[in-house]
């Protein structure tokens, strides 16, 4: 491990960074955006490290100009404000915002204003988008754009969103796909290769997301979190899973019991990760992250506000954080 790290958490709470002490031990804190119904993304400008855009669930895209002291407004252009994502794309720079009810936003000015992609809503295909829990309204819960600006989004519960033209026209990706979409991914190396998790496994494409297929051999767990690349092995894929939907979470004993896994073919077969992890693991996992300073790390941040780390590319783990209020919906590693 090289290099100061933070680690950004965003939860149902607020946002908060962690890190590690001279000790070995993480410390934790809250830093920003209490009260606004949660964070669920984050990104910082590579271009200029005190610009920050959060993705919030019930206030749209907020901008920091100083490093995440003060916040304003920044939905100039946005319909909806219950945000679900946000990314960038790191070529262009543009930022992509998804929210509920399923809609998409793209910026080309650092998220000062937005474009409401219009033809999403649209679609033919909305009358059978919906979500497992009230009020049933589907949303967009991951957005990635490769290279030569094909976009492609997950829908929860519609499938998966995809645009040739930028995000001007979107056509409702459904062969060989489950509807329940959590997250999709452009495989490094691979340019028709995209993989998408779901609340029923991992399916992946060879034409670039037009059609998919099943890729859950060696999956005991199917309710996933979205996938981590492996920066310098881009065939190494790590993912996390719930047993079952999160309407069972609190009802069985047993929780979600969740699981760890790891592909070293490009999300073909997955193995199972238990080092130093308990035999029954309660709480659901919901998001997962990777470090640009250590390749072979691995964040997974969990329902119960606890964040878990592996540095050995997944042969053991530990918790860094716990106890943070709310579920952990977003994880961000800084490295200065």
């Amino acid at each position: 491990m090289t290099g100061d790290r933070s680690l950004y958490v965003g939860t149902g709470h607020a946002l908060y960074r962690a890190w590690p002490g001279a000790d070995g031990r993480w410390r934790a804190e809250g830093v920003a955006l209490a009260g606004v119904g949660g964070v669920r993304g984050l990104v910082i400008d590579p271009d200029d490290p005190r610009r920050w855009c959060a993705c919030t669930s019930s206030h749209g895209v907020l901008v920091s100009d100083d490093a995440g002291i003060r916040w304003h407004d920044a939905n100039r252009g946005i319909v909806y404000k219950e945000g679900w994502c946000l990314s960038r794309h790191a070529a262009m720079g543009d930022l992509w915002y998804g929210a509920g009810p399923t809609s998409i936003f793209r910026s080309a000015d650092r998220g000062d204003t937005w474009t409401f992609c219009e033809s999403v809503n649209g679609l033919p295909d909305w009358e059978d988008w919906d979500a497992a829990r009230p009020p049933h309204v589907s949303h967009v819960r991951d957005i990635a754009v490769r290279d030569d600006g094909l976009a492609m989004a997950a829908v929860e519960q519609g499938w998966l969103l995809r645009s040739e033209d930028g995000g001007r026209s979107w056509a409702n990706v459904r062969e060989g796909l489950e509807r329940d979409c959590h997250s999709v991914t452009f495989l490094p190396g691979e340019a028709e290769t995209v993989i998408a998790t779901t609340g029923r496994g991992v399916f992946r494409s060879e034409d670039s997301g037009r059609t998919f297929a099943p890729s859950g051999e060696g999956l005991r767990h199917h309710y996933m979190t979205p996938l981590v690349v492996h920066p310098d092995r881009p065939h190494l894929l790590f993912t996390a899973a719930a047993e079952t939907h999160p309407l069972t979470w609190v009802e069985r004993p047993e929780g979600a019991n969740a699981a760890f896994y790891r592909s070293d073919d490009a999300g073909r077969s997955w193995r199972r990760l238990t080092g130093g992890l308990p035999p029954t693991l309660r709480p659901a996992p919901r998001c997962v992250a990777g470090d640009p300073g250590d390749p072979d790390s691995f964040y997974i941040g969990l329902i119960d506000g606890s964040v878990w780390l592996s540095e050995d590319g997944g042969e053991s783990f530990g918790i860094v954080v716990e106890g943070l209020q709310g579920w952990v919906q977003h994880l961000l590693v800084v490295r200065r």
